[in-house]
């Protein structure tokens, strides 16, 4: 039997055994990166990728972190990413661990290094990272080409631009120089400097000078050059001479359309009707800086190419001076002819003066002005003779059509109606599409006569025409002032009746048998009026005229005057004769 003694020996030997196999256990954590480095090499603004293999070698399963993410060099410094934790990795397993380190521009060149630390339970283990950056000298103009705009001869002018060491190495050494003719007289404010570090920049200012003969248009003026001991860089210098005399802005307003600017080389967005007005405004400036360089001896001319029957409309403005950055407005218009047979009218716009140098200075601006040729029957002409009349008279209402579509209109219909004057006329006709043809036209002439019931003051005709029956091209409307019964014939009434009725006798004898084809004709029999006064009826029945008494009593004068000269001629004749005898 065993003592006390021995029994507590027995059981301190077990607990040492206990913790002998504990801790073998716990030593069996283990793992191991397989490549001892690994290094990298790239340029500037790049990102590297990389990776090493880790094994678990011991007996249980581990979670795996990384350290030690930053790569140095000096104060200078990389950073690794993408090397992502691993989460239960098996023991007896091994993995692939992929990171990336991004350089950035202008990173400073040379050897980057770094340890990084996998670890994981009591086990651990090391690879060295290292990435080279190369060095690449670079130098930046900005901008480039270094531009002036535009520029007047005879000026100086200055820019700004900046150089930039765009690269990942001190410059050393900088030197500015241009090469450029002499009569630019190129120079800077700065033409060397000791060193730029990585990022850094200068400011620089070029002036330049343009000789006052130079030739106008965009141009070269030289080349801005830039030296170091590491790397050179250049840049263009570049402007736009102008002229001292230009055209800034022409505007336009075809028709009823609104006003529009129009550029070099456009086409307008309004489109003319022929016979529209197109109105033009032309604004010029003298460019010169000081008020005492004039332009003298001015001029503004606008051309409408082959507008009128294929020959150029011309129009000018009086001569005029500009004081040195003084503008001035010119205004013209004209008319687009019926006749006009082009889809556009190209326009040129021109204007020359001279300097005190007798220098002459010329700009120039060339457009277009589209022109509809849409179906359209136009209303040209829409009249009452007179405008005015009394009760129980008779005025006429004279229409013109002018067919100025692009096709023949073979089912045009025009209507004419005054509720007030109990007028409603419906007339069909057809219409060529060639301007020069007679038939493109229809003449119309209604006689309205004024009935006693028509009350005094102004009655409305409204005249619509269609073609194809139902299609409204045009509408317009017109009045006619009636006057009360009661009420005097007004002055312009007596003078239209007096000076019309002989000129329109004379009209119907000329015209009588030769009417134009689309000249519609319309029979009135009016006998006499409420206060007696006769009508005649031409033949070709498309006039009817009230000859007034006082029209009367000038004929039955001038019937007296002529029978006196007939009386007279006989009586000379046998006065010679019997003194012969």
């Amino acid at each position: 039997m065993s003592t006390p003694g021995e029994k507590n020996k027995k059981i301190t030997l077990l607990i040492f055994m206990l913790l002998l196999g504990s801790a073998g256990v716990m030593a069996a954590d283990s793992i191991n990166i397989i490549e001892p480095s690994v290094e990298l090499t790239a340029n500037h603004g790049s990102t590297l990728l990389g990776s090493f293999t880790i094994a678990n070698d011991g007996d249980s399963v581990l979670d795996v972190n990384f350290s030690g993410l930053t790569l140095t060099k000096g104060t200078k410094s990389l950073t690794i990413t993408g090397a992502e934790s691993i989460i239960a990795m098996q023991n007896g397993t091994s993995e692939s661990v992929s990171f990336s380190v991004t350089i950035p521009a202008m990173q400073e060149a040379g050897q980057y290094t770094g340890t990084l630390t996998a670890s994981a339970g009591s086990a651990a283990d090391t690879v060295d990272i290292t990435v080279n950056v190369n060095a690449d000298p670079s130098i930046q103009i900005t901008p480039s080409p270094i531009e002036f705009g535009v520029m007047i001869a005879g000026y100086e002018y200055s820019e700004s631009f900046t150089i930039i060491n765009n690269g990942n190495v001190a410059l050393t050494n900088l030197g500015l120089r241009a090469s450029a003719a002499s009569m630019y007289g190129v120079a800077f404010n700065k033409t060397a400097f000791p060193a730029l570090a990585p990022g850094e920049a200068a400011d620089i200012k070029a002036e330049i000078k343009i000789p006052i003969n130079h030739s106008t248009g965009q141009t070269t003026l030289g080349t801005v050059h830039v030296s170091s001991d590491q790397k050179n860089a250049s840049a263009p210098l570049r402007g736009s001479v102008d002229k001292k005399l230009v055209i800034t802005e022409v505007r336009i307003k075809v028709g009823k359309m609104n006003w529009e600017t129009v550029t070099h080389g456009s086409t307008a967005s309004s489109k003319a009707r022929l016979e529209d007005t197109v109105e033009v405004q032309v604004r010029v400036k003298n460019r010169n800086r000081f008020a005492d360089e004039i332009i003298d001896k001015a001029e503004v001319m606008i051309i409408a190419r082959e507008l009128d029957d294929g020959d150029d409309y011309e129009d000018f403005s009086d001569d005029f001076y500009l004081d040195g950055n003084e503008e001035r407005i010119f205004r013209f218009n004209f008319k687009i002819p019926l006749e006009f047979s082009e889809n556009k009218v190209e326009m040129l716009i021109e204007t020359d003066g001279r300097d005190e140098n007798k220098t002459v200075h010329f700009d120039s601006l060339e457009f277009s002005i589209p022109v509809d040729r849409s179906r359209s029957i136009m209303i040209r002409s829409v009249e009452l003779l007179p405008a005015t009349v009394r009760c129980g008279q008779t005025a006429e209402l004279y229409l013109e059509l002018v067919n100025i579509g692009n096709r023949d209109e073979n089912n045009c219909l025009l209507t004419v109606k005054s509720t007030g004057l109990n007028i409603d006329i419906r007339e069909e006709f057809s219409l060529s599409n060639d301007i020069y043809d007679d038939d493109s036209r229809f003449i119309a002439r209604y006689p309205i006569s004024v009935a006693e019931s028509v009350k005094a003051g102004a009655q409305h005709i409204e005249v619509r025409v269609y073609y194809d029956y139902n299609e409204l091209s045009n509408f317009a409307a017109i009045s006619l002032q009636v006057e009360s019964c009661s009420a005097q014939p007004s002055d312009e009434q007596k003078t239209d009746t007096k000076d019309t009725a002989p000129k329109e006798a004379e009209d119907a004898e000329a015209e009588e048998g030769t009417g134009s084809s689309n000249e519609s004709e319309h029979t009135v029999s009016i006998p006499v009026t409420k206060e007696g006064v006769p009508v005649l009826s031409f033949p070709d029945k498309s006039r009817d005229l009230v000859i007034s008494d006082g029209l009367s009593t000038g004929l039955t004068t001038v019937l007296v005057l002529l029978n006196v000269a007939i009386l007279s001629v006989i009586a000379y004749f046998l006065f010679v004769t019997v003194k012969k005898k």
